[in-house]
């Protein structure tokens, strides 16, 4: 029979609940005139055009806004190459190594949505744009040989109430019984999982397109490999929230999630999430009853 879980996850999302106040939208500058909100996984920049005479026609107006229209493209094409991919590379990065071609970013571009077109006092227009990442950016990251990577589930079994291995040799008490990975992980009701959230708030976590979650061993237990990838095109790898109270409700990870914390973030650019060895188990036997991690129904709390 799976191991349920009881106390220590709801006692772990009552201390996590300690989280009061509004969400802030999840913006980072990527330069002078973009940002991307990871909150929705969109860029957003703008472009403008030159003011015209206070007699200019119909004809010289809607030249205005094609030259405001290429301005904001332009600036969208700089920022794109700001875009951290994962914690190792930029996208500007991934092009100079031939892991992207700019042919496909210069498509990639061509599919922004054009938000606010603003006509100013001096005649001038100002364009704003965004480009959603998820559906457009991330599928030239799947790899070509995509391929469903195993879980990493141990026979190992764990004491059910500190949640760590079970000495070899130790008689076990009649009243207790040892949680055992591979027969998987419930929740309350012996229910599956619906998703995992990570909490990686005040580790200097930097999100990014394609995040890493690694053991302290440094064996992958979240990522590009993971997920499938029609799934990942539609929703993203994870989902970014800085309140708690906004994930739950949010129905990314349905309503009886895993909730473990990071214990430290690594790489160049700060986007990769070692958790505890317990935690991976933990995550693994959970999603072994229900492979949540493969849905992508994965959120990871920042700030």
């Amino acid at each position: 029979m799976p191991f349920t879980k009881f106390l220590i996850v709801n006692l772990l999302t009552l201390v996590l609940l300690v989280d009061s106040g509004v969400a802030q939208p999840l913006v980072q500058k990527l330069n002078a005139t973009a940002s991307v909100d990871w909150s929705r996984q969109v860029i957003l920049t703008s472009g403008s055009s030159s003011s015209l005479p206070p007699d200019s026609d119909a004809s010289q107006r809607i030249a205005a806004i094609e030259r405001a229209k290429a301005a904001a493209v332009e600036n969208l094409f700089k920022a794109i190459k700001e875009l951290p991919l994962d914690a190792h590379l930029k996208v500007k990065q991934a092009l100079e190594n031939k892991l992207l071609s700019t042919v496909h970013i210069s498509q990639v571009v061509q599919k922004y949505t054009i938000v606010d077109t603003r006509s100013m006092s001096d005649m001038s227009v100002e364009i704003d744009v965004e480009l959603p990442l998820i559906s457009n950016l991330l599928p030239l990251l799947f790899p070509k040989d995509t391929h469903d990577k195993q879980l990493i589930i141990s026979d190992e079994p764990l004491c059910p109430i500190c949640l760590q291995l079970w000495p070899e040799g130790k008689t076990v008490p009649g009243d207790i019984k040892l949680m055992v990975p591979s027969e998987g992980l419930t929740a309350n009701k012996g229910t599956p999982f619906t998703g995992l959230i990570i909490d990686v708030r005040g580790l200097n976590f930097k999100p990014t397109l394609n995040p890493t979650v690694v053991n302290s061993a440094n064996e992958e237990i979240y990522s590009l490999s993971y997920v499938d990838p029609e799934v990942a095109a539609r929703l993203g790898i994870v989902n970014y929230h800085d309140n708690l109270r906004q994930a739950l409700k949010s129905g990314r990870v349905g309503r009886d999630p895993l909730v473990v914390r990071g214990v430290q973030v690594t790489g160049p650019l700060s986007s990769n999430i070692i958790i505890s060895a317990n935690d991976a188990i933990l995550i693994h036997a959970a999603a072994k009853t229900r492979n949540f991690l493969k849905k992508c129904k994965v959120i990871i709390l920042v700030g």
